[in-house]
């Protein structure tokens, strides 16, 4: 954005002494051949510019968890099918077992 922003300042200048009575004649034919390249040089920013911004916002949109159907905390148990539903909760149930239950009968 910033190299875009010097080529317009450089545009500009080159408008200006094209404009400019006081400027030479060498001044004015350099300032016509360069006025058609630097806009070659914008257009080619512009383009660069508005493809970023288009990844951006299409980046933003494949975010995952934007929908507000199925989310969930650690384990997401809307995308989940019924066997691995059960095989967490079998792990979850041993985990209870061997770390609270197992201890008291000892």
């Amino acid at each position: 954005v910033q190299e875009a922003e010097e080529l317009i300042k450089e545009l500009q200048r080159h408008k200006a002494k094209l404009n400019d009575p006081n400027a030479t004649p060498e001044e004015k034919d350099l300032a016509k051949r360069m006025i058609p390249i630097i806009e070659n040089q914008i257009s080619e920013k512009d383009k660069k510019i508005s493809d970023i911004d288009r990844k951006i916002e299409d980046l933003l949109k494949t975010i995952p968890g934007t929908d507000n159907k199925n989310k969930g905390g650690l384990i997401n148990l809307g995308n989940m099918d019924s066997q691995t539903k059960l095989i967490v909760g079998a792990i979850i149930f041993l985990i209870i077992y061997f770390a609270f239950i197992k201890e008291k009968d000892n």
